[in-house]
């Protein structure tokens, strides 16, 4: 590859003057060589297995450019983060009294960087300093850079905090994961508080670092926010592409077995480093045709592993709720997943009824693995009298509760499996229905996308059910657990008359360990 002979050569280059013979030749000829961040962080820094800290081609690109506004989309695991310690570093060493800000995704985030720029610094014996400030979600570390200065390296989560400090240098870090900040959308945020940060700083003079810049570094998030708008719309800024095959280190392999298993949301997000534009269709009709294209019927296999998918409508007639009660069952079928019952109530059925079928199928001779279901309010009155009535027990029992998160991951996983062609069923008329109505969004500044009707009136208890149950198939798939129902007095009575000291204690939900020599019961 090019760019990285190209780098080569360069380390190379720095690795001669070690046979230059006069100091003040070597002084000068360093001096000039550590203006690169690539070739300073070779020269004096190291990695993780104590080795000299080589950047590839493109990482050198990024902190070697000049322009005031940077913007680089990658992958995961192609050294993100790890451009921006360099970064960083470099610049709070050879900028006097310099305000470098570090803006992560979360509080957590942003702390794992500072630690990472500051045991890079101590591996290369470079003196700094970790302060935590006084001010809320603000962490600091000081370093003594050239002529006596003392820079500042300041690292938040994107709040308004950072509206009290300037910055020579503004490094973003997964801006596309931004949601609201104190009611400001992550574009608001980054118009009114991050960018005011550099324009007094920009017009500093430094003999060859750029005053007042702006890097974005960042995984895409589809084509919202401000990341889609400094890839798309702002001209101002230099732009970088690099998938997850940047990484030399990362194989073709990998990459496509990843992109045949992913939903293609989730694929270019995380290893085509695309933006992806996720409104649209939820279900297109190819695929829902492939879906019913299989002439399986209908019959769950004796003794296969079942995951059943509900969703619950009201118990009151008079109720507004005119959804049905739905249950969906699927099996694994080697990678694929597939249908294999579907029943449904009106509303206004009464759960027992729902309970009894549950427990039919319990008993026909397969294994519930799991029952995936919305719940429905603040209680859990399903889950506890599907464990009262000893039908299932708490392991084999998965509510969901349908936040704008939670219902997001569920049908993306449910979308990747009509992607990849990886479900098989067969044509149900309600669910056809009702699942090419679905529409997806992703609202502005959120990470998550909102599944939703593109009309009144079409009810989504179909899909819902066959989604959690696909959710427990693909998601929480485990080797099922068999209990016995025996209740903790029973237990309580048989154990206190076989133990011979007659001195027992509880030591979890039914269990039981004498005093004297700790035997279990």
């Amino acid at each position: 590859m090019q760019g990285q002979k190209e780098l080569e050569s360069k380390f190379q280059q720095f690795d001669d003057l070690k046979s230059i013979k006069s100091d003040y030749t070597l002084k000068l000829k360093l001096a000039e060589s550590f203006k690169d961040p690539t070739i300073w962080a070779y020269g004096t820094l190291f990695d993780k297995q104590n080795n000299r800290l080589k950047l590839w081609y493109y990482q050198d690109k990024i902190v070697n450019d000049k322009n005031r506004f940077i913007h680089v989309t990658a992958a995961n695991q192609t050294g993100k983060s790890w451009a921006i310690c360099i970064k960083a570093a470099h610049h709070a060493l050879f900028v006097p009294n310099s305000s470098v800000m570090v803006i992560s995704k979360s509080e957590q985030q942003a702390t794992y960087i500072l630690d990472e720029i500051k045991w890079l610094l101590r591996r290369g014996r470079i003196d700094c300093e970790e302060f935590v400030g006084e001010v809320e979600n603000r962490t600091e570390l000081h370093i003594k850079g050239i002529n006596n200065g003392v820079s500042v390296i300041r690292c938040f989560p994107p709040t308004t905090t950072a509206l009290g400090f300037p910055a020579t240098l503004l490094l973003s870090d997964e801006g596309s994961f931004w949601e609201k900040i104190s009611d400001l959308t992550p574009i608001e945020y980054y118009d009114q508080v991050l960018e005011p940060r550099t324009n007094m700083t920009k017009s500093w003079k430094h003999p060859f670092l750029t005053m007042g810049q702006i890097v974005f570094i960042t995984n895409p998030n589809g084509q919202q926010g401000i990341a889609w708008r400094n890839f798309n719309q702002d001209s101002r800024f230099n732009n970088y592409q690099y998938c997850w095959l940047a990484n030399p280190n990362n194989s073709l392999e990998d990459y496509n077995e990843a992109k045949k298993r992913l939903p293609s949301y989730r694929f270019a997000s995380i290893y085509a480093a695309e933006y992806l534009n996720a409104d649209g269709g939820f279900i297109t009709l190819a695929q829902y045709e492939l879906f019913s294209s299989w002439s399986h019927p209908l019959v769950i296999p004796v003794g296969s592993i079942l995951y059943l998918g509900g969703d619950f409508a009201g118990e009151d007639v008079k109720s507004k709720n005119r959804d049905f009660n739905v249950l969906y069952g699927v099996v694994q079928d080697g990678l694929k997943v597939r249908v294999v019952y579907v029943r449904e109530w009106p509303s206004g059925t009464k759960r027992k009824e729902i309970y009894d079928e549950i427990k039919r199928l319990r008993d026909s001779g397969v294994t519930i693995a799991k029952f995936c279901y919305d719940k429905v309010g603040v209680g859990d009155s399903v889950k506890n009298d599907l464990i009262e009535q000893n039908i299932l027990n708490e392991y084999q029992i998965e509510s969901l509760t349908y936040s704008l998160q939670n219902k997001s991951e569920i049908y993306i996983n449910f979308q990747g499996l009509f992607e990849k062609g990886m479900i098989e069923g067969r044509d149900i008329h309600k669910l056809r229905e009702q699942i090419l109505a679905l529409q997806v969004e992703q609202p502005e500044g959120s990470v998550h996308l909102k599944i939703h009707h593109k009309t009144e009136g079409i009810r989504d208890d179909q899909p819902d059910a066959l989604a959690n149950a696909c959710w427990g198939a693909k998601r929480l798939s485990s080797p099922p657990v068999s209990f016995n129902f025996i209740s903790r007095e029973a237990k309580v009575e048989k154990d206190l008359t076989e133990c011979r000291h007659d001195r027992l204690k509880p030591i979890n939900f039914g269990e039981l360990a004498c005093i004297e020599c700790g035997e279990e019961r």
